[in-house]
């Protein structure tokens, strides 16, 4: 069976009860003092969640993986600040509609971007040297007159 307790009565509350504490709070010099719950994360932020599981470095290294993973990052097609996270790796650009494949926690990761270089650093290559041995290969063509009248 359940145990339950008869309600108080008025001259069983004391002020260290937490009803009598509310009411008490309620006018304060004749004015209604509105009370607000205050944020309770204000100081670890996100990391709230874990309270105090895991240890502060860690909880502070989350903070900071999530803060930046859940501001606007700017977009690779109209370089507008509109790109935000819609599932793991992959973002959506609000503005141009580009949906990509970027990083877990960041569109563009720092090893994508080493990548994005020496990707772009070789092709560059490739189109140069391409365009030395075509040059090389065959020098262009000098047109003489008559084969020019025909």
């Amino acid at each position: 069976m359940h145990c339950t307790k008869p309600p108080l009565s008025s001259d069983q509350v004391t002020s260290s009860h937490p009803i009598a504490f509310a009411e008490s709070d309620k006018k304060i010099n004749g004015a209604e003092e509105i009370r607000s719950m205050s944020k309770r994360t204000k100081k670890v932020k996100s990391a709230g969640r874990f309270g105090p599981r895991y240890g502060r470095r860690i909880r502070k290294d989350v903070v900071a993986i999530e803060e930046k993973m859940r501001r606007k990052h700017k977009c690779p097609r109209c370089e507008r600040r509109s790109v935000k996270r819609i599932g793991t790796g992959i973002w959506h650009c609000s503005k141009c509609g580009l949906t990509f494949a970027g990083g877990a926690y960041l569109p563009q990761t720092p090893a994508g971007i080493v990548a994005a270089r020496s990707v772009k650093l070789h092709a560059e290559r490739a189109g140069r040297a391409e365009r030395v041995t075509v040059e090389e290969a065959s020098p262009p063509k000098m047109q003489s007159v008559e084969e020019k009248s025909e």
